[in-house]
């Protein structure tokens, strides 16, 4: 296979508004849709690949659900938490992801 070919991997079904979207924008930015549909699979790889297996298989970061569990704390006072800096987090797509180090800290303070 050349550098720089791919291979149909699989078939995924879109919506009609989706796909009218994606051609409207391909048209617009004379961007092939093929590279905006491997541009969205390389962003959703690297969501995923920065959030998991940090020391001992564990993940770095967690969502507000599982951080909820871990700490016993709500997870309205999560959200708080992290929008005021008492605990480190970021936003991907609209969630929070908690760094689990961050999370451990604040349960030493806690009890």
């Amino acid at each position: 296979m050349k550098e720089g070919r791919g291979m149909v991997l699989l078939t995924t079904y879109i919506t009609r508004e989706q796909r009218e979207a994606l051609q409207r924008l391909s048209t617009r930015t004379r961007v092939r849709q093929s590279d905006y549909i491997r541009e969205a699979i390389d962003d959703l790889l690297a969501k995923y690949r920065d959030s998991t297996s940090g020391e001992g298989g564990e993940k770095e970061e967690l969502d507000i659900a599982e951080a909820v569990l871990q700490s016993g704390l709500s997870a309205r006072t999560l959200r708080r938490y992290l929008s005021s800096g008492r605990l480190t987090g970021r936003k991907v797509a609209g969630r929070w992801l908690v760094a689990r180090r961050s999370l451990e800290g604040i349960q030493d303070n806690v009890t």
